[in-house]
């Protein structure tokens, strides 16, 4: 557990300086197709895998899409930011897909301290004082994994 924790503080800490990206472009591995149009449709299905329901769904879905389908690749990605369906469905629009299946479970939270520093005047004395305040966040992290499909060449 303390290795998952190092590993989710090195992300959280590396994160501001991978600038704002899709993150699933990011963790993408795979070959991409031409970019559809940015209005283009992309159908976006998305499970929870700690909900067995969604996940039978979601299977289900997975096998009708490896039967019909291109698969283009796949993107595991950890984040905590929540990732919504547009997100996924933009990704598929610049890697050329027309479907995207992904799937997320819960990993862990942390709790960051946030450290401000500033000068206050003090009309009492005329000077200035440095006062600093602290503040406690817990950012959840979750990992995803999205399978972005094309129809097949004919």
């Amino acid at each position: 557990m303390k290795s998952l924790r190092t590993l989710l503080f090195t992300i959280a800490a590396a994160l501001p300086l991978a600038g704002c990206t899709n993150p699933y472009l990011d963790g993408f591995t795979g070959r991409a197709g031409v970019p559809l149009p940015k209005d283009a449709p992309v159908a976006v299905i998305g499970a929870n895998r700690a909900d067995p329901l969604q996940m039978r769904s979601f299977d289900s879905a997975m096998t009708d899409a490896e039967a019909g389908q291109e698969r283009l690749g796949s993107s595991t990605i950890i984040s905590a930011t929540p990732l919504r369906d547009s997100a996924a469905a933009d990704a598929g629009r610049q890697l050329g897909a027309t479907l995207v299946l992904y799937n997320f479970a819960y990993l862990d939270s942390t709790v960051e301290r946030d450290t401000q520093s500033f000068r206050r005047y003090n009309s009492s004395d005329g000077g200035y004082e440095y006062e600093r305040r602290s503040h406690d966040s817990t950012r959840h992290w979750y990992e995803y994994r999205a399978y972005f499909f094309k129809a097949k060449a004919d």
